[in-house]
Parts: C-alpha cells; structure tokens; sequence
C-alpha cells in the first residue's frame, strides 16, 4: 500500500480497491504517480486515474520508472525493458530492451535511458542511439543517471562511475571512478549533487563524494 509521513508518524492513504498492491516508484510532477505490477495510478488532488492492459500497459509489467519530460510527456519504465509513452489516455510501446534502470531528460532535452546489459541509449527527434561509454568490460550494466550543474552527464554501472562533460562535443571531456581510485564498491546505484557541486555516490557498501573533478 502507500503510506504518508506527516512529521510525526506514517499514515496510510486510501486509494480504493488498488490500495493493497505493492508499489515500486512514486513520482511527484504535477500530480503524483505510482507505478506497480501490470497498474499506473495517477493521483490528481482528489481523484485517482488508473491506467492498465486496456490503456496499453503489459499485463505482468513491473513499472519502475517514471519520467515526466519539461515539454510534459510521460515516459514509463517496466523491469521487463518495456519503454512507453503516454498518449492521451493510452500507453505507445516504443521499444523492448533487456530491462530499464532508469529515465532521465538532460537540460539540453534529450532521453538516456539506462538499460541494464543492453547499455546506455538516448532518445532523440523519435529515434534511439546507444551511446559508447568507453568502458570495455564484459557484462557491463548501466544501473543509474544524473546530469550536474556542469553539463557532465554522470552514469552509474556495476564497474564503476563515468562522467562525460559535453557528451556530444567534440571537446568532451571524460571521468571515471571505480574501486581502484576510491570508490567503496564498484556497483553505482544512486548519484545526487549539493548546492556547491560536491556529487555523492551511493554504492551498496558505502557512499562516496566526489568533488574538484
């Protein structure tokens, strides 16, 4: 089910004969949205919006990706690898990957998608591209995204973290941190930045910061 911290205590939030499910991603843009198995609800004040095979969502998905682009599109992420994008009242399948890590837009505008074995993509005026991390590792994993206030868009693998300034430039520049220069573990799950440019890296042994790159 889902559950409200009010300051004091959790509080449970009634949304119907869908409250007993098990949630995997809560996203907050203009409303909110939780994603689970085979079920999108949308919770718009008072109203709850339930989206699902007969919206065009797989019926054994596993939503766990959400990402509501600045132009207002809706794009979701199943487990599965399943990349949809929400039309009207309806769900448009845009590609199958092996599964999806994550959704991020960058501040110029363009999709990454991080999608486990298969790579790194972005998506771009309707078309998808992979784009090289230059990491030549077998059964490499891209498990998570962030772009810093510097323009370095920041990707988090089960081999380490790499970062690339300007990634489209030809005067990209290119950073990577693995156990070998710091990192507590290899594996990168998490990636977030402070108000002064230090970045933290969240592995699931320890978290490390990053700063003067």
């Amino acid at each position: 089910g889902l559950y409200r911290y009010n300051g004091n205590q959790f509080q449970k939030i009634s949304i119907g004969s869908n409250g007993d499910r098990t949630y995997f991603v809560v996203y907050q843009s203009d409303s909110m949205w939780l994603g689970g198995y085979g079920l999108l609800l949308n919770l718009d004040g008072t109203e709850i919006h339930a989206y699902s095979k007969e919206n065009g969502l797989g019926e054994n998905d596993v939503i766990n990706n959400l990402c509501r682009t600045r132009s207002g599109a809706l794009f979701v992420g199943t487990f599965h690898g399943r990349l949809y994008l929400k039309i009207a009242d309806s769900f448009k399948m845009l590609r199958q990957f092996s599964t999806i890590n994550a959704i991020y837009e960058d501040q110029s505008g363009d999709l990454w998608i991080a999608a486990g074995l298969d790579g790194l993509f972005y998506y771009r005026n309707g078309v998808f591209n992979q784009f090289n991390l230059e990491i030549d590792r077998k059964l490499l994993s891209v498990i998570t995204l962030f772009q810093d206030k510097r323009n370095t868009l920041w990707v988090g693998t089960n081999y380490g973290l790499v970062g690339f300034r300007h990634p489209f430039s030809k005067d990209k520049k290119r950073f990577f941190f693995d156990s070998r220069s710091g990192l507590v573990r290899n594996g990168v799950n998490q990636i977030i930045e402070d108000e002064v440019g230090n970045l933290f890296v969240g592995t699931e042994f320890g978290i490390n910061r990053i700063s003067g790159y």
